[in-house]
């Protein structure tokens, strides 16, 4: 048995446990050539996805393959809804809302990317590009959107997250160059932190890179900032 299909049964394995612990749907994201791994709360269903661009349901107790459908699509990530009934696929540039009996798609939401489950809506919320740039929480049963916030398309978001009440969205956007941080050499670090090589300097250096990287809360019913960190 190859290393990689080790690691991707005990991914399986793993995403399973923790679903059948926790008592809510598990998920594991998958890479460029990676595995994305998706289970019921239940633990009854588990369907896995890859580069091959098929999915495939498996027996949570054996692994063993009982379907395979073709997507079409690379499948970066998945999630099922809190009942199970609907499975959301993360794809290439689109998400996509499966009926979980039949595997099939009632709904296609191109230019679209990562996805996140947010069970007290009943939906998933995604990143929209495009013309209109925004996160969007889309509900689970009919792909219609719940929740809207518009964010800065000039910036790369690197992640965002709902609340566990629903009502508040966290978005971070990637570092960028900021004139108004220090950027210090590695010579001119005190030398205590570079004898050290500790917390203290990597903290040190993200301080003084000359870069910045900003995270806003909004509220997500309104879709108001209520607030920035930079």
């Amino acid at each position: 048995m190859t290393r990689t299909r080790v690691a991707c049964l005990l991914g399986l394995a793993l995403t399973g446990l923790l679903a059948l612990v926790g008592g809510e749907a598990a998920r594991a994201r998958g890479t460029q050539s990676g595995l994305a791994v998706a289970v019921t709360a239940d633990g009854t269903r588990l369907v896995a996805g890859g580069s091959n661009r098929a999915l495939y349901e498996l027996d949570p107790e054996t692994l063993e393959v009982k379907r395979r459908v073709g997507l079409g699509r690379q499948v970066m990530d998945m999630a099922f809804s809190p009942d199970g009934s609907v499975l959301v696929v993360e794809s290439t540039k689109a998400v996509q809302f499966l009926n979980a009996d039949t595997l099939e798609p009632f709904a296609t939401l191109d230019k679209a990317e990562r996805i996140v489950p947010v069970p007290s809506l009943d939906g998933v919320a995604v990143r929209v590009s495009g013309r209109d740039p925004a996160i969007q929480v889309l509900g689970f049963a009919d792909a219609e959107v719940k929740a809207s916030v518009p964010h800065d398309g000039r910036l790369s978001v690197a992640a965002f997250g709902v609340s566990p009440d629903g009502k508040r969205l966290g978005l971070l956007y990637y570092r960028r160059q900021d004139e108004s941080e220090e950027k210090v050499a590695w010579n001119d670090i005190p030398e205590d932190l570079r004898e050290n090589r500790d917390a203290a300097l990597r903290e040190f250096q993200q301080r003084h890179d000359g870069y910045k990287a900003r995270f806003l809360v909004f509220d997500l019913a309104s879709g108001e900032q209520l607030r920035e960190h930079v």
